[in-house]
């Protein structure tokens, strides 16, 4: 019975340590609608027109997904720039590319308990009048502990673009 009840403090120490990123840590929250445990179905929609780029992202299915937007008071090409530095400080590119005036840039970010979660992401910039829209879709395994990966994977690379850029990063 000791032996459980030191088990189960583990567990609850551990997923509670995983809860927490350097913002959240310091009592910001996180933003409503970062974080959630099922996939709605338009989330599943978009991942199942995706699916065929999950491959380098490993065996497993991802069973986490969230879409965030953001807007950037900054044309497209600087703002590209601000992404690509992020991602190359907290995670890695895959690929970018453009059609119609929208790029599209993969890449994963590990986040989650010590980074030891990956998480795939499929950034989208688009350029409208005086300022670059950003559209996040990120897709994350969670095992039977969840360590809220994409939601951190998006945290992480928005606090990023903040450091890099010197402005706050708004939410659409």
């Amino acid at each position: 019975m000791k032996i459980l009840s030191i088990v189960l403090m583990l567990a609850v120490s551990v997923n509670l340590l995983g809860c927490a990123t350097e913002r959240t840590a310091s009592g910001d929250t996180i933003e409503s609608g970062t974080i959630n445990y099922q996939i709605s179905e338009e989330e599943l929609e978009k991942y199942l027109s995706k699916q065929e780029r999950i491959t380098f992202f490993g065996s497993f299915l991802p069973n986490d997904a969230v879409e965030n937007k953001f807007l950037m008071k900054f044309d497209r090409k600087t703002t590209e720039s601000f992404v690509l530095a992020s991602l190359d400080d907290v995670g890695r590119l895959y690929k970018k590319k453009e059609t119609d005036g929208v790029l599209e840039i993969v890449g994963t970010v590990r986040s989650g308990y010590l980074n030891m979660s990956k998480a795939a992401l499929w950034i989208e910039l688009e350029e409208k009048d005086n300022f670059t829209a950003i559209t996040i879709l990120a897709i994350a395994f969670e095992g039977i502990i969840k360590q809220n990966t994409v939601g951190k994977a998006i945290e992480r690379l928005v606090m990023g673009l903040e450091e890099i850029s010197g402005q706050k990063v708004e939410r659409r």
